[in-house]
């Protein structure tokens, strides 16, 4: 990445979902490092506040197939 944050806030998240309406969007590694700002429950929270369904949060262990 030549500029910006490595790890996306939940601005990021939206605004990917505004800029590339049609693609699937997977928020992965939520709990699994130990400096993520925020939580899969937390990005859950986010995405139906903000109704964006193209956003796939999967569970832990959880594996998704195209």
């Amino acid at each position: 990445m030549p500029v910006g944050r490595l790890i996306m806030n939940l601005e990021d998240i939206e605004k990917v979902c505004m800029d590339a309406p049609e693609a699937m969007v997977i928020a992965s590694h939520l709990d699994s490092v130990n400096h993520a700002v925020y939580s899969s429950d937390d990005v859950r929270a986010f995405i139906k506040q903000r109704n964006l369904s193209q956003v796939l949060v999967p569970c832990n262990g959880e594996t998704i197939e195209a």
